[in-house]
């Protein structure tokens, strides 16, 4: 956990991307990564016989029967992409050449997944993003994009202005989840 930087001082430079920054400090509450760790740490022998969780999730030692699921995931064992809304066109995509666009407006709940071929990776640029202002910046906020092997993370959030913010996975699959609260919202 980092702790909000008031003296604006450089506190620690992040190498992924600048945008990171402006995630640090979140007081929304614990991420998944916390939950995962504590449940971990003090519940893990409980089940016996218990599912087994894909994409991250962990088991939930209530019931021993199902998975808590990171940001985008959803199912017993979180084996399926969350549900989108009515309005988002597509859910899957594959990465490919010649360059693949989404669009993102309005008040919607999206979450597509892109794939490429194994040992492949994606570069996700987003040209334009006029998105509500959070300081810091967290999921279900705005736009996260997942571009880490472990898609447990959370991934870079972007809660603001941003122009030609380029970013590449680190394996063959990134997700992106966009939270449109308002119609004035708009991304590309």
């Amino acid at each position: 956990m980092f702790w909000k930087n008031c003296t604006l001082d450089d506190t620690f430079k992040t190498k992924i991307s600048p945008y990171y920054e402006l995630m640090t400090g979140q007081q929304y509450g614990l991420s998944f990564t916390d939950y995962k760790f504590i449940n971990y740490r003090y519940c893990s022998n409980k089940c016996l016989n218990a599912v087994t969780c894909e994409r991250g999730g962990f088991l939930n030692t209530d019931s021993c029967k199902y998975c808590e699921c990171p940001n985008v995931f959803a199912g017993l064992q979180c084996e399926r992409l969350d549900n989108s809304t009515s309005g988002c066109d597509q859910n899957q995509l594959n990465a490919s050449t010649p360059l693949s666009t989404l669009n993102f407006s309005g008040i919607e709940t999206c979450n597509i997944l892109i794939t490429a071929s194994i040992r492949m990776t994606i570069k996700i640029n987003v040209t334009l993003a006029y998105l509500p202002t959070f300081n810091p910046c967290f999921e279900k906020q705005a736009l996260e994009i997942k571009h880490r092997k472990d898609k447990s993370l959370t991934g870079l959030c972007l809660c603001t202005y941003a122009l030609n913010v380029t970013i590449e996975s680190e394996d063959h699959y990134v997700l992106i989840q966009y939270n449109g609260k308002k119609n004035i919202i708009m991304l590309k």
